[in-house]
């Protein structure tokens, strides 16, 4: 009952906002990450000049370093893996929805037509679609009445 162009229209729908989504939190966390590593790459130049003349400083100067590296290197990459995982999963629930819901109306539109070729002695299926399931009652009310 559903088209396929219908389905195809709520997939994308869901799959262009979640990319929309994605996108906006990537951009802020780089955004906010170019500032903070700005702050940091100070810090750590200024640690490099004092490690010259105390090497205490230096292995605190080093430790620096590999955290800046290991906490901004990958982290947009995470948002866009994740938000691209979680927009492909909205996509899957929103084609299975779709699909469950055109059964539904399928049946309902195969029992209209029983009823409007004069079989209204057979019973009408109640779906398990709440949307549907209102329409179908109300048209196996109106058999019985």
């Amino acid at each position: 009952m559903i088209r396929p162009g219908l389905k195809l229209r709520y997939v994308l729908t869901v799959l262009a906002v979640g990319a929309l989504l994605t996108a906006g939190v990537a951009y802020t966390t780089w955004v906010a990450e170019r500032a903070e590593r700005e702050s940091l790459t100070r810090i750590e130049a200024q640690l490099d000049e004092i490690a010259t003349t105390d090497p205490r400083v230096a292995e605190t100067a080093a430790q620096l370093h590999r955290a800046v590296k290991l906490g901004y290197d990958h982290r947009v990459t995470d948002i866009v893996i994740a938000g691209a995982l979680l927009t492909f999963a909205a996509c899957l629930v929103i084609f299975l929805l779709m699909t469950r819901i055109d059964r539904a109306l399928t049946s309902l539109m195969d029992n209209a037509r029983s009823i409007g070729s004069g079989r209204v002695a057979e019973p009408v299926a109640v779906s398990g679609v709440a949307e549907v399931g209102v329409i179908v009652t109300a048209v196996g009310l109106a058999l019985i009445v």
